[in-house]
């Protein structure tokens, strides 16, 4: 559900993998730096499933 999604992304916020926005009535998430380390397998997170695993 939308809402499902909204709180796994405002979750991935809190834990420094992406910024959230409210863009009028979507929600916009950019990758940072962290969460690029992340999707890289050069940082883990718990609860954040590593590449090719």
């Amino acid at each position: 559900s939308r809402d499902q999604v909204k709180t796994e992304m405002h979750w991935l916020a809190e834990q420094g993998a992406v910024t959230v926005a409210d863009v009028g009535p979507v929600l916009v998430a950019t990758l940072t730096e962290r969460g690029q380390d992340i999707a890289a397998g050069r940082a883990r997170v718990p609860g954040i499933k590593r590449p090719g695993a």
